[in-house]
């Protein structure tokens, strides 16, 4: 609305001015010049953005700068404010400076979290360390860089630490179970006659399956839950999916005299989900 006024506000002027008397242009000066100075803005503004990149940031890391006596066993990781393109992460842009030298660490993907975990390395006592990025090479899913080069030091001590036990990859009859209380327009059985044909969802059939909506894509790819269009669509926030995220805050129906629960997936649920599909998502 505020674009076709710019547009049409030197026209307006010309007509204004050719017959309004001098009192008439000072009143209606003082209308104009406002809205002139805020299309000016508003195309500096859109100048502005056409230029500017997209930024890629990172929100977190660990361990934290500046920290002391970081254990030896320490997990190491960097938390990004939007879900990062896999491709840009070969070869692992992931570094970890020493007085030694650079190593690029083998890193894990943690989707959900937008985390990029080191795999398990041995830090070396009392050692000062710098966590960095290859900002040449990483982007996010929507083309996005980093802006400058994230650095994070830290210093170890001469201990390990105990992290606690790594959960076992969920079963299926746990997927069974979370796709019954958020998923359950799609484990109806019989179908509704009436009912538009939805997948079905179930974790003994759904990998290597095309999605539906997007056939380029598996709804899930053993291995690689961060390929797998299940995930883009039960994450609320992922960018690359067509329609709505699912469950939709609209699907609370009801079906046969009955009500059917349908809830967003949670924060655990949806790293189950995706532990799952990276864990090969077998039958068990």
């Amino acid at each position: 609305m505020r674009e076709r006024r710019c547009e049409g506000l030197a026209e307006t002027v010309e007509i204004m001015t050719k017959s309004s008397s001098s009192t008439a242009l000072v009143t209606l000066l003082s209308i104009l010049v406002p809205l002139a100075l805020s299309c000016i803005e508003q195309q500096d503004w859109k100048a502005d953005q056409s230029i500017a990149p997209p930024t890629l940031r990172v929100l977190r890391s660990f361990p934290v700068e500046q920290s002391e006596d970081v254990p030896l066993n320490s997990p190491i990781w960097l938390e990004f404010d939007q879900y990062l393109e896999v491709s840009s992460l070969e070869p692992s842009p992931l570094l970890l400076e020493s007085g030694s030298g650079t190593s690029a660490l083998r890193w894990r993907y943690h989707m959900v979290d937008k985390r990029l975990l080191a795999s398990p390395i041995t830090l070396q006592a009392d050692f000062r360390y710098r966590l960095s990025v290859d900002d040449t090479k990483l982007r996010s899913v929507e083309g996005a860089s980093l802006r400058r080069i994230p650095r994070f030091d830290f210093r170890t001590g001469n201990a390990t630490a105990d992290w606690g036990r790594q959960e076992p990859a969920p079963s299926n009859d746990e997927l069974e179970a979370i796709f019954d209380r958020s998923c359950s327009c799609h484990r109806l059985d019989p179908w509704p006659q009436s009912w538009y044909r939805i997948p079905r969802l179930d974790p003994k059939t759904l990998f290597g399956l095309p999605s539906w909506q997007a056939p380029e894509h598996l709804l899930v790819r053993p291995g690689a839950a961060w390929n797998s269009y299940l995930m883009f669509k039960a994450l609320p926030d992922y960018p690359h999916k067509q329609g709505s995220a699912m469950p939709p805050a609209w699907a609370k129906v009801s079906a046969s005299s009955r009500d059917l629960p349908s809830r967003a997936l949670d924060a655990d649920e949806l790293r189950r989900l995706e532990a799952w599909i990276n864990a090969g998502a077998a039958s068990n």
